[in-house]
């Protein structure tokens, strides 16, 4: 009787076996493959049939959010409700945008689609700072918005000059005004003419010429009378002149309409002699620089 060799049936059994293993494991990969794709193909098919229609969908309602002080929110819901059609895809988004942010007001736009039939609108309007001239403002960033209606500025400063100083003249309008602050006065007009010349009107209706250099000399110069009470905010005084080496001409209210010049000592005020006080004008008793009655001054 022959004797069977367990291990050596063992492998051969093994070794008929693996040509049928190996083409059933790769069967199973490719009906595993195909119903993949065939499902990601089904669902891609039927995505982009729900990306359409929710793309086509008509817009039923239009959302403006943001803060209003010069724009009308329902003036803006009306313009972009026309410039809509039938669809949200059919409607180039840019063309909206821009036309939106051409209202001088804007100063930017954001859309975006809610689902299911929304239209978001998130309005950013300008930050005017001044007026500039008789016909628009300032922003933040120093350019200039022209506008029909300026109603809404009125208790703003002004900035005057030639355009292409706009964000020169907005700089020095932030640093006088914090350098003014402390004393009461605000500034109602600040220019820059063509000649280069500063000029300040402010709050108290003083008129204050700076000239063309050193500006912050000379209105620091201005603040140490204001500081030691030399000069005083509810004086009545027409302007001043800072365009001195060392001193100020001061234009006063009163029967005399004089000019006159305080002149500083470098370390101190000592040299104002005398205060009068009368009814109606207040003098400060200083050496006077006039030439016939006119003051003779450098930028």
């Amino acid at each position: 009787m022959t004797k069977i060799n367990r291990r050596t049936h063992k492998k051969e059994t093994i070794n008929n076996l693996f040509p049928f293993n190996k083409m059933w494991h790769i069967c199973r990969l490719f009906i595993v493959a195909s119903v993949s794709m065939f499902t990601l193909g089904v669902t891609g098919f039927y995505g982009m049939q729900l990306a359409q229609d929710f793309l086509n969908r008509p817009i039923a309602n239009i959302t403006v959010k943001g803060e209003f002080n010069h724009v009308s929110k329902e003036l803006l819901t009306h313009t972009v409700r026309t410039m809509m059609g039938g669809s949200f895809i059919g409607e180039n988004i840019s063309r909206i945008k821009v036309s939106l942010e051409s209202i001088p007001w804007i100063d930017g736009v954001d859309l975006s689609r809610r689902w299911p039939d929304q239209l978001e609108i998130i309005v950013r309007e300008q930050i005017p700072i001044a007026r500039w001239g008789n016909s628009g403002f300032v922003n933040v960033r120093g350019e200039i918005i022209f506008v029909e209606n300026d109603n809404g500025l009125l208790n703003l400063s002004t900035l005057m000059g030639e355009k292409q100083d706009s964000d020169v003249i907005m700089q020095q309008y932030s640093v006088l005004a914090n350098t003014l602050q402390p004393y009461n006065l605000f500034i109602s007009r600040l220019e820059k003419n063509k000649r280069g010349v500063w000029k300040l009107a402010l709050s108290n209706h003083w008129e204050i010429v700076i000239g063309r250099v050193d500006m912050h000399k000379k209105i620091q110069r201005f603040t140490s009378l204001l500081q030691s009470k030399t000069l005083d905010a509810g004086m009545p005084i027409v302007s001043i002149d800072l365009r001195y080496t060392n001193g100020v001409a001061v234009n006063w209210i009163g029967d005399a309409m004089k000019i006159q010049d305080l002149v500083l000592d470098r370390s101190s005020l000592n040299d104002v002699e005398e205060v009068v006080k009368n009814s109606s004008v207040i003098h400060l008793k200083v050496r006077q620089r006039l030439v016939g009655e006119k003051q003779y001054a450098r930028g």
